[in-house]
Order: structure tokens, then C-alpha cells, then sequence
């Protein structure tokens, strides 16, 4: 049993709606004859990965949630921000 207060273990969770990830193989090629002697062949092999599993770090900074975007917002429009200001404290 590991306590909750253990910061070294880790935890999986999975999406409900979860689906199956894919790759997709393509394959192109073009030949040309230029005269009875030579020919020129092109090809091209790709692969396209869709749907794949993925980490997320929880204790990830994320601009979107901290108040730095609304801020920059904020600045965009002339308005004024708690970030912009010198008068306030932080920490």
C-alpha cells in the first residue's frame, strides 16, 4: 500500500471516451521514360500517426490557467493588469 502523502508513485488515467490510435502508411511513386535508354522513377513512402498515447504532467505550468494570458489580454487591449503594476506585492 503506498500513502497519498507518497510523491513518487504514479497514477494512470484513461479518457472515457478513449480510442484506438492508428498509423497510416502512404505510398506514391511516378516513372518516366525519356527516351528508350533512360527512365526517371520518383517515390515517396510516408507514415501519418493519428489518435496516440500521450503524458500530460499535472504540475505543468500552463499559461491558459495561471493568469498570464489574462493578463497579457489585458496589456493587448491598453488595459492594466496586476502583472504590469509595480505597486503590487507578490510572493
Amino acid at each position: 500500500m503506498i500513502p497519498v502523502t507518497d510523491r513518487t508513485g504514479l497514477m494512470n488515467a484513461f479518457d472515457p471516451n478513449y480510442v484506438s490510435p492508428y498509423v497510416q502508411n502512404f505510398t506514391m511513386s511516378a516513372t518516366r521514360t525519356v527516351s528508350s535508354k533512360v527512365s526517371v522513377e520518383v517515390r515517396y513512402i510516408g507514415t501519418l500517426s493519428r489518435k496516440l498515447y500521450g503524458n500530460m504532467d499535472l504540475n505543468a505550468p500552463n499559461f491558459l490557467y495561471n493568469g498570464l494570458k489574462q493578463a497579457f489580454d489585458a496589456a493587448r487591449s491598453g488595459g492594466e493588469s496586476a502583472f504590469a503594476r509595480s505597486d503590487v506585492q507578490t510572493g
